[in-house]
C-alpha cells in the first residue's frame, strides 16, 4: 500500500511541475515585447516624441524629424507601392488596399511591411495580404496568402449566433469559435465569431 501511496504523491507532483509550465507559457503574449516607452513594436507601434505617445506610422504621423519614423514612412510608401504594381492585384482590380501592420526586421534600415487589399470572388470577396520587406528602400522579398471572405451585416451574425469582434485592439475569435465571416459597415475590420 505505501508502495502505490509513492508513485500516487509522485505522479501528482509531475502533474503539478507539468501544469504550472502550461500555466507560466500560456501567459507568454504573443507579440508582448514592449519598448522602454511601453510601445508594441510587433503590432506596429513606435514612441513618437512630437505627440509623446505610441502611434502607427502609416495610421498617424509624427512629424517628429526623427530618421526612424521617415525611414519607416518611406518603406511604408514603397511597400504600397509594390503591391499596387502587382501582376494580381493590377489584373483582378484590386482595390481598399490598407496597411495592417510594419515592423522594424532585424536588420538596420529594414521593415516587414503587411499590407492587405480585397479582390472581388463568387461569394463575398477575396482578402489577398501580402508581407514585404523593405530593405533601404528597396523591395528584397515578399509572399502573399489569399482566402475567400463571406461578408456578413450585423444582424445576419447575431442570427447564427454569432458575435461581433472588433479586431482592431487585438482581439480575435476564441480558441473554441470559429471565424464565419467579416462583418461590413465598420472602419476597422471586424470578425463575426460562431
Amino acid at each position: 500500500m505505501k508502495y502505490d501511496l509513492r508513485y500516487i504523491i509522485f505522479a501528482l507532483i509531475l502533474v503539478c511541475i507539468f501544469a504550472s509550465m502550461a500555466i507560466h507559457d500560456r501567459g507568454k503574449i504573443v507579440g508582448g515585447d514592449r519598448d522602454e516607452y511601453g510601445c508594441l513594436g510587433s503590432a506596429g507601434y513606435s514612441w513618437c516624441e512630437a505627440k509623446e505617445k505610441c502611434i502607427r506610422a502609416w495610421e498617424e504621423d509624427c512629424s517628429s524629424g526623427d530618421p526612424q519614423f521617415e525611414l519607416l514612412s518611406e518603406s511604408i510608401d514603397v511597400a504600397k507601392m509594390f503591391a499596387k504594381g502587382m501582376r494580381e492585384y493590377i489584373e483582378e482590380e484590386g482595390n481598399n488596399l490598407r496597411v495592417v501592420n510594419a515592423v522594424q526586421a532585424k536588420c538596420p534600415g529594414c521593415w516587414e511591411v503587411e499590407i492587405e487589399y480585397s479582390v472581388n470572388a463568387d461569394y463575398g470577396f477575396d482578402a489577398v495580404t501580402v508581407n514585404i520587406m523593405v530593405e533601404n528602400l528597396e523591395v528584397s522579398d515578399h509572399s502573399m496568402d489569399r482566402r475567400n471572405v463571406v461578408v456578413l451585416t450585423t444582424d445576419e451574425c447575431s442570427d447564427i449566433g454569432g458575435r461581433v469582434v472588433d479586431t482592431s485592439g487585438g482581439e480575435s475569435c476564441k480558441t473554441q469559435e470559429r471565424t464565419e465571416g467579416e462583418v461590413h459597415g465598420f472602419e476597422s475590420v471586424h470578425l463575426c465569431c460562431v
